[in-house]
């Protein structure tokens, strides 16, 4: 350890000073034992690691929600192992007053070419040798360029200085807030139990104590009324200090004899998705990092519970509060005109004017910024070969005066660093448009290969933004039979690989596709068939390259739906699995670019009609029947009535099916993905229990059972002795393998 990193470290124990980071960068080795050396000489007094160095308390990058809450003198990320923009933002904000956040990494000007993110795989699951991060060559800028950033190299050290905080300069004292802006919300949320009706939006950047304001305010009104609470969020750790809180309020006055009299009782968490179904009875909602969950979830929360506090970080590692500004405050406005806003400016967890904050913040483009800065002439497009769009965005020539031209240019990432403020306003835009844009995607979109299409006016001001990514091809044939087969997984490539393992066809690895990642559109542009005219020119680029299939994979909704059939996108995949956070089921759509892919095309609508007919009733059935119906219609006018039932009686779909029903029989397939094979194959070959032998009757009246009476797992536990799913799926695998292998001539 050099002297001067000696000094420094020494320094700022002496002083209580502002949050920094460190930079150890250099051979792996030498990193290694330079933080082994100042954590013997500086031990701090707690300590998390990302990564695996001894004599830390390590965690795995996937593990980072586990701490959420929790604050540690030093911070360690070890960068020689996986990079993740989410993790990277969430554990800053894990790092205590005067604490360290410190970045192992190799040697900065070659880190970029050995770092590992979550995108920067190429298709064949493995880091290709030409590859660069470009995230990382944006993080590296920073950390040369960014004020009150420390470097400490094998050869140079360079130290930002010292600065003490005085904090002699607030007299704010309280027995349990912080800050007047947290006295301000407990104060007013007591005030408001007395009332009917209360909704209550809490904005803050992370730190500044708004989910320590709920626990206070709970608590407060458990020791002096009958008020109960639920609690609810995208995932249960986010609420992990308001339950603290809460206690640590309650029990300075009151310590319960049992715990069946613990007022803690009237504080619950439940998951959102279980809040929907259920509703159960409870005085005030809390809904903790509100900007993480759907409009139209809180839409119905915050109409079925009269009292209601919705708070949620503007800049947050899960998603940013700013969508919730665009999408979700104009609701409240009309349905509850008198709802009230709290913005919590002041930090709590650190001090004001921090520069770990706003380095983490200016790196992952969560800066917003102000109109004057998105139309300055830097940003102007420097003349484009394709400058101008051939055809003009219909409805939108007029729109605030603006001029009739709008340009239009695709970018890479190393293309979009070159311009940091066209960076800016490119992620400012897809962050507006949905509610979960994560420092993740900001990754992704410089790391991943992808294509960015941005479309300006005149002046220079992105109004709307395209992502996409090439997919499949012919250099995957090592691997299509494999990925067919459910046998291997590679990063990347969702749309060919879903389809072949659906299937069972490795050729759909080989075909190539477009798939449109997210198109964000500005607020002001919205329903003018601007994102509409965005899949024009993708879909132009995309025959002109000879590619075989423009698609897209989204949480489906009626106005997502509504937006791709009008579009001329065909639906081919619906999950049967809600996701956790939005409640939505997920849809891959296709619009085929050439004649094979369209016969591909009526292949895959004939299945996926099939699907949706036979898990309608049954893993389906908490789709709204109308959007049901809306997706039957579509699949119906694909190719006409009389088409789509066609291939029912065709080779090449019983083949189709008894290849499914032969990969579950080997384990290599969930049963989910092969029901409708399964009802479909029994009804086709005439397959029934009227038969003289004993050991088929008992297999089809389960199969029967399970499959075409679709009987409750409880209930066929209960009939068959069985222990579970797992034993259920067990025993279903034996009976099909019984029936295929010793009765062939029932089924041929």
């Amino acid at each position: 350890m050099t002297k001067e990193v000696k000094s420094w470290l020494a320094e700022r124990k002496r002083h209580c000073c502002h949050r920094q980071l460190l930079v150890i960068s250099g051979s792996r080795e030498w990193v290694k034992d330079s933080i082994a050396e100042i954590f013997t000489a500086n031990k701090p007094s707690t300590n998390i690691c990302v990564g695996h160095l001894a004599g830390f308390n390590n965690i795995q990058t996937k593990q980072y929600r586990s701490v959420l809450g929790q604050e540690f003198e030093w911070v360690i990320y070890d960068g020689f192992s996986e990079l993740r923009g989410n993790a990277l933002l969430a554990m800053s904000g894990c790092v205590s007053q005067s604490g360290l956040m410190i970045i192992l990494c190799p040697d900065l000007e070659s880190w970029s070419t050995q770092a590992k993110t979550q995108s920067s795989v190429d298709g064949l699951g493995c880091i290709a040798s030409s590859h660069r991060s470009i995230f990382i060559d944006w993080l590296v800028t920073h950390i040369k360029t960014f004020p009150k950033v420390s470097i400490w190299q094998q050869n140079q050290v360079k130290l930002s200085q010292v600065e003490s905080v005085n904090l002699d300069s607030d007299p704010f004292e309280d027995d349990l807030c912080k800050t007047p802006d947290q006295l301000q919300l407990v104060e007013y949320i007591q005030y408001a139990n007395a009332k009917k009706n209360n909704q209550i939006v809490v904005l803050a950047d992370r730190g500044r104590g708004k989910s320590s304001a709920l626990g206070i305010a709970a608590g407060q009104l458990i020791k002096s009324t009958t008020a109960s609470f639920i609690v609810t969020s995208a995932h249960r750790s986010m609420t992990h200090q308001i339950f603290k809180q809460a206690a640590n309020t309650i029990s300075t006055h009151h310590k319960p004899l049992d715990s069946d009299n613990d007022p803690m009782n009237r504080i619950q968490y439940l998951a959102f998705d279980k809040i929907m179904k259920t509703l159960p009875k409870g005085d005030w909602l809390f809904v903790d990092e509100a900007a993480t969950l759907p409009t139209e979830v809180l839409e119905k929360l915050v109409t079925h519970y009269p009292k209601v506090v919705l708070s949620t970080t503007i800049h947050g590692y899960e998603g940013s509060g700013r969508g919730f500004e665009l999408r979700f405050k104009p609701f409240l406005k009309t349905h509850f005109s008198h709802f009230r806003e709290f913005v919590l400016h002041r930090p709590i967890r650190w001090f004001e004017n921090d520069p770990l904050e706003a380095f983490w913040l200016q790196v992952m483009a969560l800066k917003t910024t102000s109109e004057k800065l998105i139309t300055n002439p830097s940003l102007k497009l420097a003349q484009p070969s394709q400058a101008v769009i051939r055809q003009p965005l219909q409805g939108i020539d007029n729109v605030n005066g603006l001029a009739k031209n709008f340009t239009y240019q695709t970018y890479n990432g190393q293309q979009l660093i070159a311009q940091p403020n066209l960076l800016q306003a490119v992620f400012e835009l897809l962050v507006d448009a949905h509610y979960q844009t994560t420092p993740d995607d900001f990754v992704r979109m410089l790391d991943a290969n992808q294509q960015i299409l941005v479309i300006s006016n005149l002046q220079g001001m992105p109004i709307a933004v395209a992502l996409t990514a090439l997919e499949g091809g012919d250099k995957l044939e090592p691997l299509a039979n494999d990925i067919a087969q459910g046998n291997r997984r590679i990063p990347g490539h969702l749309i060919p690989q879903r389809l072949a393992f659906d299937h069972h066809k490795p050729q759909f690895m080989l075909d190539t596709y477009i798939r449109v990642v997210r198109i964000a559109v500005k607020q002001q542009y919205r329903q003018m068939n601007v994102g509409s005219e965005i899949l024009k020119l993708i879909k132009y680029e995309a025959k002109k390259n000879q590619h075989d299939f423009i698609g897209s994979s989204f949480g489906l909704t009626k106005a997502l739906a509504n937006f791709w059939f009008k579009n001329e996108f065909k639906l081919v995949k619906l999950g049967i699995k809600q996701d956790a956070s939005s409640g939505e089921f997920s849809a891959i759509m296709l619009s085929p670019l050439n004649t094979k892919a369209a016969k591909s095309l009526e292949f895959l609508t004939q299945v996926c009609r099939q699907q949706l007919d036979y898990q309608q009733d049954y893993r389906l059935k908490t789709l709204a029947p109308a959007l049901i119906r809306q997706l039957q219609n579509e699949l119906k006018s694909n190719s006409g009535e009389a088409s789509v039932h066609a291939p029912l009686e065709s080779q090449e779909i019983k083949d189709y099916w008894f290849s499914l029903i032969t990969q579950f029989i080997a384990g290599k397939r969930p049963l989910y993905s092969v029901e409708f094979a399964i009802d479909n194959w029994l009804k086709t070959h005439n397959i029934n229990s009227q038969h003289t032998d004993k050991q088929w009757k008992l297999a089809i009246t389960f199969i029967n059972d399970v499959i075409t009476e679709k009987e409750p797992y409880p209930q066929l536990c209960r009939l068959y002795k069985l222990a579970g799913k797992k034993q259920i799926e067990s025993h279903l695998r034996h009976q099909l393998s019984m029936i295929v292998e010793e009765y062939p001539h029932q089924i041929k």
